[in-house]
C-alpha cells in the first residue's frame, strides 16, 4: 500500500530525473522502504530507474511529431492533452502497487505539466491514493544562490496553487557549487536575505530582501534544502522536510 507520493517538478535541465533515481535509492537504502517509480515524460530518451508505469509505452513525443506533423513544442502540448484524457487510467493502475513510496518524474517542460490540465488532473487523482507532496527544483549553479532560492520559493507557491498539494523548494546540483565558504545544505529565509546582500547589488538586492520579508511574514517557516543526486548530499534533510510537511503544526523549521 502506498504511504507517500512525491512529485518531482522543475524546469528542463534542473535534474528531475536524476533526483528521482537518487532519492529512490537513498530511501530504499537508509529508510528500508520499498520505492516505485513513474515516468510521465514522453520526451525522455533515457531514464536511470525502472518505472512501474512509463508514459512512453502509450505515446512518445517523437511518435506524436510524426503522426500529427507537429514540432516539439506542439507535440508536448498534444502529449499533455492526451495525459489529461487518460489520467484516471494512469492512477487506477497505481492502486494495485505494493510499495511504500511512489516517486513521480514529470515532463522536462514543467510549465506544460503545471499550467495545462494534465498535471492538476493527474495529481487530483493521485491525492486520493496517499499523502502527496511536490518538490520544485532549481539549478543552484545558474546564478547567485539568493535569487535562485527566491525563484524556487515563488515557483513552488505557484505550483501549490495550481496543484493543491504542498510544494517544497529544492536547490539541485549542490556538488557543483564552487563557492563553499558559506556553504550549508539547509538554509532558512533569514540566511537567504543575508546572502542577497552579499551576492547581489543595487535594486535587485533590495527587491530580493523585500520578497524574503514577505515570505517570513505570510508563509509558514520555510527551509530550503540543497541536494546532489551525484554525492547524495542533502538527501536526509530533504526526506525530513518532506515528512515535516504533513506535521499538524505545519512548522518546517
Amino acid at each position: 500500500m502506498i504511504s507517500l507520493i512525491i512529485i518531482i517538478m522543475g524546469p528542463a535541465g534542473s535534474g528531475k530525473t536524476a533526483l528521482t533515481s537518487a532519492l529512490g535509492k537513498w530511501i530504499e537504502e537508509f529508510q528500508g522502504l520499498s520505492v516505485s517509480y513513474i515516468n510521465l515524460d514522453p520526451g525522455a530518451e533515457f531514464i536511470p530507474y525502472k518505472p512501474c508505469f512509463d508514459i512512453r509505452k502509450i505515446f512518445t513525443i517523437r511518435d506524436i511529431m510524426i503522426k500529427d506533423n507537429l514540432g516539439p513544442n506542439g507535440a508536448m502540448i498534444k502529449a499533455s492533452e492526451l495525459m489529461a484524457q487518460i489520467a484516471p487510467k494512469i492512477v487506477s493502475e497505481l492502486r494495485s502497487l505494493n510499495t511504500d513510496v511512489l516517486l513521480v518524474d514529470t515532463p522536462g517542460q514543467s510549465e506544460i505539466f503545471i499550467f495545462r490540465p494534465s498535471g492538476p488532473k493527474i495529481i487530483s487523482h493521485m491525492k486520493n491514493l496517499a499523502p502527496t507532496v511536490g518538490l520544485y527544483l532549481v539549478d543552484s549553479t545558474l546564478s547567485p544562490f539568493a535569487s535562485e532560492a527566491v525563484i524556487s520559493i515563488l515557483m513552488g507557491l505557484v505550483d501549490q496553487l495550481r496543484l493543491d498539494i504542498p510544494v517544497l523548494p529544492v536547490m539541485s546540483k549542490a556538488d557543483l557549487i564552487k563557492e563553499k565558504s558559506s556553504y550549508s545544505l539547509t538554509l532558512e529565509l533569514n540566511k537567504v536575505k543575508d546572502l542577497a546582500q552579499t551576492e547581489l547589488k543595487g535594486v535587485i538586492s533590495e527587491f530580493i530582501a523585500e520578497l524574503v520579508d514577505v515570505f517570513i511574514d505570510y508563509l509558514p517557516p520555510i527551509r530550503i534544502v540543497r541536494v546532489s543526486s551525484k554525492t547524495m548530499e542533502g538527501m536526509e534533510d530533504l526526506y525530513s522536510l518532506i515528512h515535516e510537511t504533513f506535521c499538524t503544526c505545519g512548522d518546517l523549521t
